[in-house]
């Protein structure tokens, strides 16, 4: 049996700042691709408790020169994966496609990410939108067990806010405060883009040094203190709920410390493996596991 060919990544950083990394994997048919930006709801202010998440549903909505369905039709047509989420400390705008729709995905990613419209009317449509979000998480318990873990974990600090925002924070943004966000958040600098499958860096670095030229702005970025975090017992009661949720948690090792976070995701796998299969039914009673270490640039033991 023929070996595959070995991988190659390579690294490049465009005169505006913008980190490119290409895995080159000339084996395969496809393509993933995507922005990776440091806009998380750690990232906020307080004032803007949610924008970034905010931000991630409204890029969808149109951009310059693309309407909702102008998107919603190349989407279509691309017959792949387009999509993004949010976390704590970045934000992804990405896509999974055949390697002959590498350009077409890339033009629709990019447009959404450097030029997006943010109309006043798109913004009151994904505001119901993420308060109904909220509200959802809200009667989750199984979400909701670990947003109520992390708000206690880490009390008056960034890492410790909901991704979503709150209802509070996410009826008091406005278009100006949005459009503030953006640009403080979507700089160049502040972009990592990704892509891994059957690409080459020549096919995408001078598309992006035309798309993303260089900022006569500095890139902003929002530095705090580590976080304490604070042990406690937190209990909320549903007595409509025939199931308890729980949560246990403990403070891990920064993302950077390389060595320390891989053990302990090995002893996390590890564990796994001892207790058996995450889902278990037995004596009328649902028991569902599940466990994961989760790596933050500030969590330093």
């Amino acid at each position: 049996m023929a070996r595959k060919p070995a991988s190659t990544v390579s690294r490049h950083v465009l005169p505006s700042g913008m980190t490119i990394l290409v895995e080159t994997l000339p084996y395969v048919r496809s393509v993933a691709l995507g922005y990776y930006l440091r806009s998380g709801s750690a990232v906020e202010s307080q004032e803007h408790g949610g924008a970034s998440h905010f931000l991630e549903h409204l890029v969808f909505k149109g951009t310059a020169t693309r309407s909702t369905s102008d998107i919603a039709q190349v989407i279509d047509i691309l017959g792949g994966d387009v999509d993004a989420f949010t976390g704590k400390e970045y934000t992804s705008f990405y896509a999974h496609v055949l390697d002959e729709q590498v350009h077409t995905a890339l033009d629709l990613l990019t447009e959404i990410v450097v030029s997006p419209r943010f109309s006043e009317k798109d913004l009151e449509s994904e505001r119901s939108v993420i308060l109904e979000e909220i509200k959802m998480v809200e009667d989750t318990p199984d979400d909701l067990v670990h947003e109520i873990f992390v708000t206690s974990f880490w009390p008056d600090h960034p890492l410790g806010r909901p991704i979503l925002g709150t209802e509070e924070t996410v009826n008091r943004l406005r278009r100006e405060q949005i459009l503030a966000h953006y640009a403080e958040t979507f700089h160049p600098a502040n972009i990592i883009f990704a892509a891994s499958g059957n690409i080459r860096p020549e096919q995408i670095i001078p598309y992006l040094e035309k798309a993303f030229p260089q900022d006569q702005l500095p890139a902003s970025l929002r530095d705090w203190p580590a976080p304490s975090p604070n042990q406690h017992v937190i209990l909320r009661e549903k007595r409509e709920l025939e199931q308890v949720h729980l949560c246990l948690g403990s403070r891990g090792f920064a993302q950077h410390v390389r060595r320390e976070s891989r053990r302990l995701q090995i002893a996390q796998q590890r564990e796994r493996e001892r207790l058996g299969i995450d889902d278990r039914l037995g004596d009328g009673l649902d028991v569902v596991q599940s466990d994961g270490v989760n790596l933050l640039n500030d969590l330093i033991g």
